[in-house]
């Protein structure tokens, strides 16, 4: 997975 698709995934989580 590309590190932008990771930060989104993190921020996603974190935003839940």
């Amino acid at each position: 997975m590309s590190p932008l698709g990771q930060f989104l995934v993190l921020s996603f989580s974190i935003s839940r």
